[in-house]
């Protein structure tokens, strides 16, 4: 299994001021050494601010199919490639991290195979896919609920929240003692995702 440890980033909300996928990302990714990074299906570049400046990623790379997109966002990483992410023009393992954040027409397998091929870690951020397929190659999977404040681990059915909120204490102990039923149920498999998984090859 993947050896990200999940925990939501305080520290990036009260620089930010943004709830959602990205403290939970950053969470994740604190303290690591982040290389080369590749942002794939980057759109307008709003990841790279997070990726360059917060993490301090050393060098970014935007690709998206979109060549108007990808003009835009050029001034925002330290390269950027007009390609369709199912035959991407890079070598094998060049990258340390692949992210895919809400890219709108969906991830496809061919295109996580490709994000294998070139990276040693994946973090995706999706609004569908199959679940099965991801835990299948041991990705950690968590479907978020209630705008990010809530995320639970669809292989083991634990429930993560925000730190120091009462509510937020009270929706986990109910997740919690509801545990055992979702798992029966298979709970929660369809809806927004985050997936991460590292070391993929080794060097």
């Amino acid at each position: 299994m993947t050896n990200f440890n999940l925990s939501y980033d305080g520290e990036y909300t009260h620089v930010f001021h943004s709830p959602g996928i990205e403290p939970w990302i950053t969470g994740a990714l604190k303290g690591r050494k982040l290389k080369k990074v590749i942002d794939v299906g980057c759109g307008f570049g709003l990841a790279s601010v997070v990726f360059k400046s917060y993490l301090g990623a050393e060098y970014l790379v935007g690709l998206d199919v979109d060549d108007a997109k990808v003009s835009k966002a050029s001034p925002l990483y330290d390269e950027v490639v007009v390609a369709d992410a199912r035959f991407m023009p890079f070598r094998d393992h060049v990258f340390d991290l692949a992210l895919s954040l809400e890219v709108l027409h969906g991830l496809d397998i061919k295109s996580l195979d490709e994000v294998e091929r070139i990276s040693n870690g994946v973090v995706l951020a999706l609004p569908r896919f199959n679940v099965e397929e991801l835990l299948r190659r041991n990705y950690k999977v968590y479907r978020y609920l209630l705008r990010g404040f809530v995320l639970v681990d669809l292989h083991s059915y634990e429930a993560l929240t925000m730190p120091d909120s009462r509510l937020f204490r009270v929706v986990k102990f109910l997740l919690t003692i509801l545990k055992p039923l979702m798992k029966a149920l298979k709970a929660f498999r369809k809806g927004y995702l985050l997936a991460f998984k590292y070391e993929i090859h080794s060097r």
